[in-house]
């Protein structure tokens, strides 16, 4: 699906995501209605991709993967030494002495993404995500509707914190 305002140029790319609001996108794919809140485009490494079925958000979204960047990209292992958990499609650790990398860096340079394939061959692609990839991604970050009145559910991404909640509808991806 052609959706507006993504272009194949990665030139602009930095360690750090590229996110800029964008307004007035919206669209529909099945009974979903999608609105852009942010274009993202980043370079990252995989810390984890996570697979669900069983979820309502899954029918949407059923893969999760954990980036990270800059100075926790550098490391060799850079979850080494943390209690890592990633549940309900929340990313969680637990650091210890011996972690490698810095707490402060994790808050920082870690990114959870709910990823929304744009269709059939970018659904395959995020279902073949691994840890340790590098990978550059670029999409949408967006909100989902289903239904209205008392039957409406809604899935809403955050511009507040790269932590915080993202919704990203893939419309490119490139694994190096």
């Amino acid at each position: 699906m052609d959706v507006p305002g993504i272009t194949t140029d990665y030139s602009e790319l930095t360690d750090t995501p590229n996110i800029q609001p964008v307004s007035d996108i919206h669209w529909r794919r099945n009974q979903y209605g999608y609105t852009a809140i942010a274009s993202f485009a980043m370079t990252g490494k995989v810390l984890g991709a996570y697979t669900y079925a069983s979820d309502r958000p899954s029918e949407i979204s059923p893969v999760d993967v954990v980036l990270c960047w800059g100075a926790v990209a550098q490391k060799e292992a850079p979850l080494e030494g943390l209690n890592v958990t990633h549940e309900n499609r929340v990313f969680k650790y637990i650091g210890s002495e011996e972690a490698p990398a810095n707490l402060m860096d994790l808050q920082t340079h870690v990114v959870n993404l709910h990823l929304v394939p744009d269709g059939p061959f970018r659904y395959k692609q995020i279902q073949e995500l691994e840890k340790g990839q590098t990978i550059k991604i670029r999409g949408y970050l967006v909100n989902i509707e289903e239904g209205k009145g008392d039957s409406e559910w809604h899935w809403d991404s955050s511009l507040l914190g790269l932590g915080a909640n993202k919704i990203l509808w893939v419309t490119e991806l490139e694994v190096d």
